[in-house]
């Protein structure tokens, strides 16, 4: 792992959609919660960001750590890794549903 600022922060086609698809939703049950939605979402990418190995580890790709991190306030977890000053979003996953069902994208 390469120490140093994250230069950049790319999601995976498949985890923008579970973003897009959240945030429709929660759009749907009150008008102003899918945009809280996303504050929060960017919550998280601020902090994995600011501290990109600060958050727990869930298994290994390539001798890379995929780890995660809880969005605030909602059920979600966003799964990363970080190579060199890339951080990669592989999924922003519901915490009650289908689990480790992202880890085919790694």
């Amino acid at each position: 792992m390469t120490p140093g600022r994250v230069a950049s922060v790319r999601f995976l086609p498949a985890a923008s959609a579970e973003v897009e698809a959240a945030f429709l939703w929660y759009e749907e049950q009150r008008v102003g919660l899918g945009s809280e939605f996303l504050a929060a979402i960017n919550d998280a990418v601020s902090h994995v960001v600011a501290w990109p190995e600060a958050s727990p580890s869930v298994r290994q790709v390539d001798g890379i750590p995929v780890r995660r991190v809880p969005v605030s306030r909602f059920p979600y977890v966003l799964f990363y890794y970080r190579r060199q000053k890339l951080l990669r979003v592989v999924a922003v996953a519901h915490t009650r549903r289908r689990p480790r069902y992202w880890a085919s994208r790694l």
